[in-house]
């Protein structure tokens, strides 16, 4: 089997907002809280607009892929980490045409840019190691696929992350 392209899609939580609508979410990894479907406002999805054809920055994203494309997700908040962190967990296939297989979640090192030096001399950058997670799978079939993204929220509680909970959201994605 040839290899495709890799196709990134970048989960952002909104920890404000789901902190506030969920305050005593699941503290268990293996029963997370489902975020209802009325609650679109808390997740987004975004992905490389040379791939989107639809539903960019909402919880239902279509992509154009080919069949052995590698697509890979990533998360982030809208804090960037500064008050809140999210990372994804799993991913599973729960109805539809199972497009993506293969899912697994694993830990990357990347070197990440950050402030060469003080304000106002920040330019040119520094870079150091980064850890993060992704989960990738690779495309097997072109239909729409409804999964189930789990994900731990973390919030800044004085100088660390804390857990706030567990979540899970059931977007559906759509190769075409």
């Amino acid at each position: 089997m040839s290899r495709g392209k890799d196709i990134y899609i970048l989960m952002v939580i909104n920890g404000l907002k789901l902190e506030e609508l969920y305050p005593n979410p699941s503290k268990d990894h293996k029963h997370p809280t489902q975020i209802m479907t009325q609650h679109r406002e808390t997740q987004y999805l975004f992905g490389d607009t040379d791939y989107v054809s639809s539903g960019q920055g909402t919880p239902d994203l279509a992509i154009n892929a080919d069949v052995n494309d590698n697509v890979l997700w990533t998360s982030t908040s809208f804090s960037s980490g500064n008050h809140y962190g999210v990372l994804i967990y799993d991913i599973k296939f729960v109805g539809g045409t199972e497009v993506i297989a293969g899912l697994r979640t694993k830990t990357v090192k990347i070197k990440g840019a950050i402030p060469g030096g003080k304000y106002p001399n920040i330019v040119p950058a520094a870079f150091t190691d980064i850890s993060l997670t992704e989960v990738d799978g690779y495309v097997d079939e072109k239909g729409t696929m409804n999964y189930n993204i789990n994900f731990g929220l973390y919030k800044l509680d004085s100088s660390e992350h804390k857990l706030h909970g567990y979540f899970v959201w059931d977007p559906k994605i759509i190769v075409a």
